[in-house]
């Protein structure tokens, strides 16, 4: 029996964004420093992970405005790495290493929380 397990980093090789990355991306994007509120917010988040950012924002009835800014941020990070993967070399003809791997597994667990697998 074969069982994938992957996790931080699995991605990076072909455009995924280590947690870090991904925090970079959203605190800078457009829609976040035009927010001075948020930008700030988030700032104090860094250290916690976006994740933890976005369900104190989700939650708070007084930041409704901050939190849809912060999805369409986030959204866009993930489009943003999608859009990589379908343009790196793994998803071209001929090329598909990675994918016999995976398809010989019986069962593959992911952390990730791109598209990479769905791909």
């Amino acid at each position: 029996m074969h069982i994938i397990l992957t996790g931080a980093g699995f991605t990076a090789n072909w455009g995924g964004y280590l947690a870090n990355d991904l925090w970079q991306v959203i605190y800078g994007s457009k829609e976040v420093q035009e927010s001075p509120k948020l930008k700030g917010f988030l700032w104090n988040y860094r250290t916690k992970g976006f994740e933890v950012a976005y369900e104190e924002l989700e939650y708070d009835q007084k930041r409704v405005g901050e939190f849809g800014i912060f999805s369409d941020a986030l959204l866009g990070a993930f489009k943003n790495m999608d859009k990589k993967f379908l343009k790196s070399e793994v998803f071209r003809s001929g090329n598909h290493g990675i994918f016999d791997i995976l398809l010989r597994s019986n069962a593959i667990f992911t952390l990730n929380q791109d598209l990479f697998l769905e791909r």
